[in-house]
């Protein structure tokens, strides 16, 4: 027990020498005190709890190192130190403390510092300060600035135009009054060539084709382009003559001119988009005239097979008149000779005398017969013409319609088919008839016409007052 206390005493005695003894290869050093700054040591190492504060002094100690002895009472008066503190309204300002300006990097639009205390102060923050920034509009696009704040209140809008302006930053200046156009839609006019109600026309935009011309009309201030735009070129109007109110371009305008009477039509071919007019357009007028020489035969119009039924021993048509022109209405039989001869005596191509016409004819002052051959059958036709006064004479004037077979059989005797037609030329009329005979058909009685007919042929057998004279 005794040795073992005795040995603990010794260890105890062995460090505190060696702690005693500077350390091996080290020099003692002693502290120093630095007093402009707080707890501030040129040597040593500051000990703040070592002395306690005043209220005008702040105190401390700088222990020694190795060894070395400790430094006497160290301390700076309270007013000598100064913690740091930004001044903003400049580049690098502090109200207090110095300026580092290295502390912090400056940034594209600020500037960047500490301001360091003093005799051991705290240092300040980071201190900042935006660039003068003077306000510039970009009226590219509504509300714009290249820099500064925009300010939409500033300015009222219009109709036509947006308004802003643009604020300075930092004690920099606002812009003036900034605008952009409201965008405009572009929209198609296409009454007119390449027209635009709204917006820019763009003839590039759309390729033409043979009968339009195309374009676009182009937004403005950002507003949308149009769809595709049109309009016809212009057609100049041409007649086509071959037919009426025909035209070979443009349209038919029947009421720019009175027509021609009896003789044709009149008419004017218009423009189309802005198309020149055509002048006076005009056909004339055709009749149609029958050619019995063949079937379906027309001199002029147009044969209409489809106007009368044909009987059984004829054929009959119509010749369609053209362009206004009135339709014919004949036609004709074809009979063997027997029936031809017991219907009527078949008229020769020429007539012998006139008596021969009378008999034949009666007292019609033109009169032509002719016999056509159709393999073992012939068939007749004759014409007669009068004024009203002699065709009265010669034969009561047949009506356009036969109003019973009794009434056609007093007309125009045995004949399977009659037409009857009158035309004014004047003051004098003519009447023309045709009568297609039938086989085995009786003579027609002669009607009183006749016994003046007969009357006179015989007067016209008579020699002359002049005759008798000489």
């Amino acid at each position: 027990m005794v040795k073992t206390h005795g040995l603990a005493v010794g260890a105890l005695l062995a460090w505190a020498l060696c702690a005693a003894q500077p350390a091996m290869g080290q020099d003692p050093v002693d502290g120093v005190c630095h007093d402009s700054v707080r707890n501030g040591c040129s040597a040593g190492t500051p000990n703040d709890a070592a002395l306690a504060d005043t209220s005008n002094a702040y105190k401390w100690r700088c222990d020694g190192l190795h060894g070395g002895r400790d430094s006497r009472i160290c301390f700076i008066r309270v007013e000598d130190v100064v913690d740091g503190v930004c001044d903003e309204s400049r580049r690098n300002g502090c109200s207090a403390g110095n300026p580092n300006d290295d502390a912090y990097p400056d940034e594209p639009v600020v500037y960047q510092w500490r301001c360091d205390g003093l005799g051991g102060g705290r240092n300040s923050g980071r201190c900042a300060l935006w660039f003068s920034v003077v306000g510039v509009c970009d009226e590219s696009v509504r509300n714009g600035c290249s820099a500064g704040n925009p300010n939409d209140d500033a300015f009222p809008d219009s109709s036509t135009e947006y308004a802003w302006r643009c604020d300075g930053l930092n004690a920099g200046a606002n812009s003036g009054r900034c605008s952009r156009h409201v965008p405009v839609n572009g929209v198609c006019d296409d009454s007119a060539r390449n027209g635009c109600s709204a917006g820019t026309a763009n003839d590039d935009a759309v390729a033409d084709t043979s009968n339009a011309y195309l374009w676009r009309c182009d937004g403005l201030h950002g507003g949308e382009n149009s769809d595709k735009c049109h309009t016809f070129k212009p057609v100049n109007g041409v007649c086509n003559d071959s037919v009426r109110n025909g035209c070979a371009a443009g349209v038919p305008n029947d009421d720019a001119f009175p027509d021609a009477g009896s003789g044709g039509f009149v008419w004017r071919c218009d423009g189309e988009h802005g198309g020149r007019n055509s002048s006076k357009c005009f056909i004339r007028s055709v009749n149609g005239v029958c050619d019995d020489s063949v079937r379906n035969g027309c001199s002029a119009g147009t044969p209409n097979d489809d106007a009368i039924a044909d009987t059984s021993n004829a054929y009959l048509w119509r010749c369609d008149g053209l362009h206004g022109g009135e339709n014919s209405w004949r036609w004709t039989a074809r009979a063997t000779t027997a029936s031809a001869t017991a219907a009527r005596p078949a008229p020769p191509t020429t007539m012998r005398s006139r008596t021969h016409q009378a008999r034949i004819c009666g007292a019609a002052t033109a009169c032509t017969a002719a016999r056509t051959r159709r393999g073992a059958a012939s068939s007749f036709r004759w014409t007669a013409r009068a004024t009203t006064a002699s065709a009265t004479a010669a034969r009561p004037a047949p009506p356009t319609t036969m109003r019973s077979r009794t009434h056609q059989a007093r007309i125009c005797g045995a004949a399977t088919a009659c037409m009857a037609a009158r035309t004014r030329r004047g003051a004098a009329s003519s009447w023309r008839w045709t009568a297609a005979g039938r086989i085995g058909a009786p003579a027609r009685p002669p009607p009183a016409a006749a016994a003046a007919r007969r009357r006179e042929a015989a007067t016209a057998r008579l020699p002359s007052t002049a005759a008798k004279r000489a």
